[in-house]
């Protein structure tokens, strides 16, 4: 009378490792097949990015923010056609404030 057996039943055992095997098997050659071993190739980020490149001429870029800073606090035209004109971000400031303030 009893329960359980007390043999392992090798040959079951065998089969299902087999099994389990060809599965993983099967698998790896599916993915293979969709993916083309794209796994296998380094991602374009895993490499370290050099040293920053924030400005190619440093000169060049001062000298365009400065001559936008002169026009920023300059009276002056817009366009060669003249038909309207700029004027100090400050001064326009002013105005917008009391304008706000009526």
């Amino acid at each position: 009378m009893s329960h359980e057996p007390q043999a392992i039943a090798l040959r079951r055992l065998a089969g299902i490792g087999l099994a389990v095997a060809a599965g993983a098997i099967v698998t790896a050659a599916l993915c293979w097949a969709i993916w083309g071993g794209d796994s296998l190739k380094p991602h374009p980020l895993a490499h370290l990015p050099g040293p920053p490149r924030l400005q190619d001429h440093p000169s060049r870029n001062l000298a365009g923010y400065r001559a936008a800073a002169r026009e920023a606090d300059a009276y002056g035209w817009n366009g060669a056609d003249h038909r309207s004109a700029h004027i100090p971000v400050r001064r326009a400031m002013d105005i917008m404030a009391k304008e706000a303030a009526r």
